[in-house]
């Protein structure tokens, strides 16, 4: 059966988040991590304009680079760039859901939008899930849940690594520093390369278009995608003539700037690598080239996101605009205490060592996950045996 003919679809809406439930007035706010890691509960205040999930809802994330990912079994409500697939029939969710699971790559890669990827709502709709009855659901479901408890271990481990990065930052090169009263308090602006156009963002959208871009890899163009999870990360590559970046050179990026997105997932940063080709932004991405006789690009980047002062003054800062948004005024104007270069390399060598960790362990957890995807895929196909009585 379609996935149209089981399910209807609601998307989100934009709900503003607050830090902690301090009344009855609130609700969980489920976003797009949470269909991966279910640990790190935020909540919004309660709206009956926005729309709820249920536990028998599928959630999938609609807009964005991580489009078409998949969870289910949550309660609350859904922020704009996620939508509920909500059962018209009787299913079993997590039979269903781990079935979608298997068709995430399948529709990113049909996802509409260069800069800003969303869900094409008619090809999810055509989906053709082999319906089982109920009980052969639950068997099924129940044997590859195992399995994904395996995975999930693996994932969690990454996870803590990120918690353990957290914490020496705050205590070692952040706030909870015994020495941090008498770091010197600096802006933003203060820290960037005295030389002009050391802070600047992409160019102006009617500057670069969409059908601009080409496919073959001349001067690439970087976007959220490239900073939204924290760190660097090739996502849809886009390219554009050597002609078109002679008009647009004075937005190049180098080797150790720290990017920042501005629209869309706003806050995220990261560094370029030394390996970067020949580059520019768009305009969804502020751009600093740092002076690194004051800081550490990799400092820089850290607090941007996680430094938790430089996040209030960014909440402050949106506090009232129509929708969340920073611009290069905002970023210049953040202030932060800068602790002494040795340890900000300190710092750097923590950080270094754990994202190294991690890189292997996002290898190996890769690798069990495309092993249990192809399981999953040779189950739904009724290609594997699978038996076995359901403990309800």
């Amino acid at each position: 059966m379609k996935v149209g003919q089981l399910f209807e679809i609601k998307k989100g809406k934009k709900v503003e988040q607050i830090n902690e439930k301090n009344d009855m007035k609130v609700e969980r706010l489920i976003q797009i991590e949470d269909l991966r890691n279910n640990k790190n509960i935020k909540y919004c205040i309660r709206d009956t304009k926005a729309v709820f999930a249920k536990e028998e809802d599928i959630i999938i994330a609609w807009d964005g680079a991580n489009a078409g990912t998949i969870g289910y079994g949550l309660n609350g409500i859904i922020g704009s760039t996620l939508a509920v697939l909500r059962p018209k029939q009787p299913v079993y969710t997590p039979y269903v859901g781990m079935f979608l699971q298997t068709k995430s790559s399948y529709l990113r890669e049909r996802s509409r939008g260069a800069t800003v990827p969303h869900i094409q709502k008619d090809i999810l709709l055509d989906i053709n899930i082999p319906f089982r009855p109920i009980e052969e659901q639950k068997r099924i479901a129940k044997v590859f849940g195992e399995a994904q408890t395996l995975i999930n271990l693996q994932q969690q481990n990454i996870v803590n690594l990120d918690e353990f990065l957290r914490s020496y930052f705050i205590w070692k090169a952040g706030p909870k520093n015994s020495s941090y009263e008498d770091w010197q308090m600096v802006k933003v602006k203060d820290l960037a390369n005295p030389e002009k156009g050391s802070m600047r963002t992409g160019p102006f959208g009617s500057d670069l278009k969409h059908s601009e871009f080409i496919e073959e890899p001349e001067v690439a163009v970087l976007g959220i995608d490239n900073a939204v999870s924290n760190v660097f990360e090739w996502g849809q590559r886009r390219y554009i003539t050597h002609e078109k970046y002679e008009k647009l050179k004075r937005y190049t990026v180098k080797p150790g700037d720290v990017i920042i997105t501005i629209m869309g997932t706003t806050g995220r940063s990261a560094v370029v690598p030394k390996d970067i080709p020949l580059a520019i932004t768009t305009k969804h991405l502020a751009t600093i080239t740092v002076d690194e006789k004051k800081i550490v690009p990799e400092y820089l980047s850290y607090s941007i996101h996680s430094h938790p002062n430089l996040l209030t003054q960014i909440k402050r800062a949106n506090k009232g605009a129509i929708m969340d948004g920073l611009n290069l005024k905002i970023i210049k104007e953040l202030e932060l205490r800068l602790p002494p270069l040795e340890i900000q390399k300190d710092f750097l060598r923590v950080y270094l060592e754990v994202n190294n960790q991690k890189e292997k362990m996002k290898c190996a957890f890769q690798l069990l996950n495309n092993n249990f995807q192809s399981l999953l895929k040779r189950g739904f196909n009724g290609e594997l045996n699978i038996k076995g009585t359901i403990n309800n």
